[in-house]
């Protein structure tokens, strides 16, 4: 998984914070039949602005001075590296999701699927990519005392994530599975320096 996808999985932490009620009838007794199902979903964006402070052509790279930080990174598209200029500013809008719920008796488990998409900003410089990986996690320990909750992936890897509120690991027990679904999109754009 990706650094982000692995940061992400600290959002099981949210865990759970129950389904939606549906408020028909049928719904309700739907709902007092069967169990409730523990689920999660959370989401978060971010827009970070940078200024080009120097163009390397030759070697494809932009050198951006953000908020915080100056970064230096290889231009894939050359065709964006003309059209940009120092003192422009370059936009980055950054969204990243993570849904899912334990994985119900009889329920198929998907297997681990990644979808990636990547394009260009018809004739304006700049790129849009997107990744969502959906996977099955393996809940191997809880530690109430703590509020943590450990997680094996499909490639067996472990993770140990804090819970947002301890109260929601009891909701689960080791041995549980987790259906996740990561969803993470960035869109670059460049707006021209003030003149």
């Amino acid at each position: 998984m990706s650094k982000h996808a692995v940061g992400a999985l600290a959002g099981i932490a949210a865990l759970m914070a129950g389904p939606a009620w549906a408020s028909s009838a049928s719904a309700d007794k739907q709902a007092m039949a069967k169990p409730e199902v523990p689920s999660f979903q959370m989401s978060h964006e971010e827009t970070v602005t940078g200024t080009i402070e120097a163009i390397d052509k030759k070697a494809s790279t932009v050198t951006l001075r953000g908020p915080e930080n100056t970064v230096t990174f290889k231009v894939r598209d050359r065709a964006n590296l003309k059209k940009a200029k120092v003192g422009d500013q370059v936009v980055a809008k950054y969204h990243e999701s993570l849904s899912g719920h334990v994985k119900q008796p009889g329920e198929e488990a998907p297997k681990k699927e990644v979808t990636e998409s990547e394009t260009s900003q018809q004739g304006q410089p700049g790129r849009t990519a997107a990744r969502k990986v959906t996977a099955t996690v393996l809940i191997t320990a809880i530690d109430q005392k703590a509020g943590t909750l450990t997680v094996k992936g499909p490639e067996g890897n472990s993770l140990t994530v804090k819970a947002r509120d301890p109260k929601n690991l009891k909701k689960v027990k080791v041995g549980d599975e987790l259906v996740v679904t990561y969803t993470e999109a960035l869109a670059v754009s460049l707006k021209p320096a003030p003149k």
